[in-house]
């Protein structure tokens, strides 16, 4: 898939729900699916009245593949007008947080205080054949203000995490021979006003993924650099220390709740999702499914929700992997074309 998709219409419930945040995704109450058709440049940030069955206000129209959210607001970069935006999930006008006219976002986080994004640059911005893999990371303060760059030269950042007045991100490696890349992946952090930039694990095989708890950031290895083919899930400190192997499998996207890790991984024509203890103990429950888009995960109300592809469009999947000792439970919920929220 391309790395900015022409996304439809941002909808929300009126019921006070959970979250999903993904490379491009919003869940504020159960249900997401997206359009690869993209708004009329002219209906952007105009706010518009929402079919009346099972959804409420739509937020805004953007073409957008970034997305947070906090208790109030929906966060979202715009492709076309390379804005980033915040609109609040009880509707109004979008407001614009930041610009960047040479960059284009493709990863996003949040904390308590702001936004923080990688962007990528294009057109004019790129002077050299290597620009075109390198990123930037800014803050930009949730209440207004300016953008402050956080970290430069990061070698394809795949995902950001945010917590404890740091910002976390995995890169993928240096760009050898488009597609091939070095085992020079990163697991870096930096401090939310761009100080104290630390590497937390380095030489690694292609890092997809980024999680965190209290003490650890969970980080996936795809196997795929040149050379190095070793891949799974790892965790390292978050004050840097040792890293530890927690399971030998080709992941490319994890996430944390409690004392499980989630675990998606490529099997050629479909996917697994896997259950296990982060510590490394134990594989608890794997179900496999059709392939993930984008790969992308969230857990809420003790349901795994992801993007799935089906024969004739995309779907978001929940399935129910034992999680407080209930049994197995899948569903798709729905194809359309909007990314949506459903409240029914």
């Amino acid at each position: 898939m391309a790395s900015i998709l022409n996304l439809g219409k941002i909808e929300s419930s009126s019921a006070t729900c959970g979250t999903l945040v993904s490379h491009m995704r919003v869940l504020l109450c159960a249900i997401l699916a997206t359009s690869m058709a993209a708004a009329p440049a002219t209906a952007r940030r105009r706010a518009v009245t929402a079919p009346s069955s099972c959804f409420s206000t739509v937020l805004a129209q953007a073409a957008t593949a970034t997305l947070v959210t906090d208790s109030d607001s929906v966060y979202y970069g715009d492709g076309e007008s390379l804005g980033v935006y915040r609109v609040a999930k009880t509707g109004g006008m979008p407001v614009l947080l930041a610009s960047f006219s040479c960059c284009l976002v493709t990863r996003m986080a949040a904390d308590d205080e702001s936004v923080y994004v990688a962007v990528q640059p294009f057109g004019d911005a790129i002077r050299s054949p290597n620009d075109t893999w390198l990123r930037t990371i800014y803050a930009i303060p949730k209440s207004g203000g300016p953008a402050v760059m956080l970290a430069s030269g990061v070698s394809l950042v795949k995902e950001l995490a945010a917590a404890d007045g740091f910002v976390y991100w995995a890169s993928l490696g240096t760009i050898v021979n488009n597609p091939e890349f070095a085992s020079d992946g990163k697991i870096e952090r930096v401090r939310r006003d761009g100080t104290e930039r630390t590497t937390l694990a380095s030489g690694l095989s292609g890092p997809t993924s980024v999680a965190l708890d209290e003490t650890f950031v969970y980080f996936a290895e795809s196997g795929l650099a040149r050379g190095n083919s070793s891949s799974g899930a790892r965790r390292v400190p978050k004050e840097g220390g040792l890293v530890q192997r927690l399971y030998d499998r080709a992941v490319d996207f994890l996430a944390v709740n409690g004392n499980d890790l989630y675990m998606i991984t490529d099997s050629g024509s479909r996917n697994t999702i896997t259950q296990a203890l982060k510590d490394g103990s134990q594989v608890k429950r794997s179900v496999s499914d059709l392939p993930i888009i984008n790969p992308t995960m969230t857990i809420f109300g003790g349901r795994v929700y992801y993007l799935t592809e089906t024969k004739s469009a995309f779907a978001v999947a929940s399935v129910t992997l034992n999680l407080h000792g209930r049994p197995l439970h899948s569903d798709r919920l729905f194809n359309t074309g909007q990314i949506v929220v459903h409240s029914c």
